[in-house]
């Protein structure tokens, strides 16, 4: 994370939230590959990982081994205070349109991140039911057109999906459902069947 250090969650999530701000982006408020951005992605990684790490109980830094076993242990209540910092600064849609920058690393620590917090936490689950537009957009990820794990976001945000549709159930399969736009649901049946990467198609 740089020079940066971070001591609790709410000044670990500020560091990603601000860098995720500052990420050039396109006219569809998607990041973009740039020289600009890449000492962004270097925080983004850190902190995602740091985040991982609030996840699992682990300390928030990057410690040797012998030095992690002195290392405090994160506490359930700070795993929940994870889960309301990702509500409140919305790092959920921020992280997933900023994936085609990140790290693949990142992009499997943001998957295990958002998979967590919609098994684990209500409130994070309300947020995810109560903004559509962050499920229209992993929905619509499968129309990015490259499928590769470097590059590619599709596998990474299916994942997701499907995370969110299994922990969240029936609120998010209404909202897909339910849409106005009937393409959300039919393109799956229509124009995700015949997506050009094998694994990418099986999933969706």
């Amino acid at each position: 994370m740089g020079n940066k250090q971070v001591k609790s969650v709410s000044q670990l999530a500020s560091l990603c939230s601000d860098s995720l701000a500052t990420l050039k982006k396109d006219k569809n408020d998607k990041a973009v590959h740039s020289d600009e951005n890449e000492e962004h992605c270097k925080i983004i990684n850190g902190t995602v990982q740091a985040m991982k790490n609030v996840i699992l109980g682990k300390p928030i830094s990057q410690l040797k081994k012998k030095e992690d076993e002195k290392g405090e242990k994160l506490s359930p209540e700070q795993r929940k205070k994870l889960a309301a910092e990702f509500i409140q600064k919305e790092l959920t849609m921020a992280l997933i349109k900023s994936l085609k920058v990140l790290s693949v690393d990142c992009k499997r620590n943001v998957v295990l991140i958002c998979s967590h917090l919609s098994k684990e936490d209500g409130d994070y689950r309300d947020h995810i039911t109560q903004n559509p537009d962050i499920l229209e957009f992993l929905v619509s990820a499968y129309n990015d057109h490259d499928y590769t794990s470097e590059t590619g976001i599709s596998l990474y945000t299916g994942d997701i999906l499907q995370a969110f549709i299994r922990n969240i159930g029936d609120r998010v399969a209404s909202v897909i459902l339910m849409t106005d736009d009937s393409n959300w649901l039919w393109a799956f049946f229509s124009t995700h069947v015949d997506i050009a990467s094998f694994d990418v198609q099986t999933q969706a």
